[in-house]
């Protein structure tokens, strides 16, 4: 089904129309209030209409199957929505397993859309951290002590010595969509044999400790066109908090230089001859002051939202370079530019996350800060996800 007025919201426009996958989270938000700056309203896609991309002002909200449940519906679900637009929608992709169904199904969906997104195999093979480590190396970029363990393995060779450890998912999401969690921290080979153990189709990654506080994570935001003679547009920023601490996502991050960041995200990116948004994160080890490689994604991120306010606006730059037009003028990006959850965090302490401690956010609150989720201008989207919370509390009761 369709609402009523769709066709009539894209009547007149002679310009590709943005179709933004997934409309769960505030990355999607971040797509659709960036190419607002071009003046473009986005078609933001959901398994269900709770998506909070969904309920922006910039926003044409639309459900589709779950990629989880139905990939093969939710292709033909584009297929639909292909046939509907007036010109090829411009695909934005916000999760790993949007990103692989939608590679997938590439050839299907080409007749209607364009990929700011390389081909199935391209990302199949980068999104494996195995890769990404062995590819660093090879390079001389310097990455921590890691093990893969295929699921139904042990960890008999992670060394006694390197406990504490931390195990994470290899490739994907299935990880987390197993513990709820990036990233598990285990002190002893007991408990990395336990998580192991539930690890019973998944692979995953046992990975060392680097010492230093979120404030040490640097990141290559960027996106890299499939014209090898275009150069990258590019920012490049640090985590200030995550939540949980340590091991969890950006909640406030801030714009400033980083070349060891840009340099090694970028040689990395053409090893793997990548093309489309990614975001290149580094820990800065203070044992050695190096810049190791923790992960590649290669899609849009959380906050890839602040580079807009920085002068470097990554979904305009793929939206322009797939629209073929011609790009945004380029700019110095403006350093000590923050960009936060705040509100986001403020609704998860006040449903009892204890992880959450706002007082440790406030500092990072003046200007100029751009937020993940509040926007005076575009409110909605901030009481769909009270309203998320509020139903998953009275669900837990």
């Amino acid at each position: 089904m369709f609402p009523k007025n769709f066709d009539a919201q894209w009547a007149g426009r002679t310009d590709p129309i943005p179709v933004v996958l997934d409309g769960a989270w505030v990355n999607s938000l971040g797509i659709v209030r960036s190419l607002a700056k071009l003046g473009l309203k986005s078609l933001v896609i959901h398994f269900n209409a709770n998506g909070i991309g969904l309920a922006s002002r910039y926003a044409v909200g639309l459900t589709a199957p779950s990629p989880w449940d139905d990939p093969q519906g939710l292709i033909s679900r584009l297929e639909e929505v292909g046939r509907r637009l007036p010109r090829p929608g411009i695909l934005f992709i916000t999760d790993d397993t949007y990103l692989m169904v939608l590679a997938r199904g590439r050839e299907r969906l080409a007749p209607y859309f364009r990929f700011t997104f390389p081909d199935a195999e391209t990302l199949a093979y980068l999104m494996d951290k195995t890769h990404q480590y062995e590819t660093a190396l090879r390079l001389g970029i310097p990455a921590p002590r890691s093990l893969p363990v295929r699921c139904g393995e042990t960890a008999a060779e992670w060394p006694e010595q390197a406990f504490p450890a931390l195990v994470k998912g290899l490739s994907g999401k299935q990880f987390f969509h197993l513990f709820g969690k990036q990233t598990i921290l285990v002190d002893n080979r007991a408990a990395l044999e336990a998580v192991l153990a539930r690890c019973t189709s998944i692979d995953a990654l046992v990975q060392e400790i680097i010492p230093g506080g979120d404030d040490e994570l640097y990141a290559l935001g960027c996106y890299v066109s499939p014209d090898p003679h275009k150069e990258p547009v590019y920012f490049t920023s640090r985590k200030l908090i995550q939540i949980p601490p340590f091991f969890g996502t950006c909640s406030v991050g801030e714009s400033l230089p980083c070349e060891p960041a840009a340099l090694q995200g970028l040689e990395l990116l053409r090893a793997f001859r990548f093309h489309g948004a990614a975001h290149v994160e580094f820990k800065r080890d203070p044992r050695d002051g190096l810049y190791k490689l923790i992960e590649i994604n290669a899609r849009f991120w959380k906050s890839h939202a602040l580079g807009t306010p920085c002068g470097v606006n990554i979904a305009a730059a793929a939206y322009l370079d797939m629209a073929g037009l011609p790009p945004l003028p380029k700019v110095p990006q403006r350093n000590g530019v923050r960009w936060a959850a705040f509100s986001e965090a403020v609704v998860q302490r006040m449903m009892g996350d204890a992880d959450i401690h706002l007082g440790r956010m406030l500092p990072f609150l003046r200007p100029p800060v751009t937020h993940g989720l509040w926007n005076w201008r575009d409110p909605l989207p901030f009481f769909r996800y009270l309203g998320n919370k509020a139903q998953t509390v009275l669900h837990r009761k």
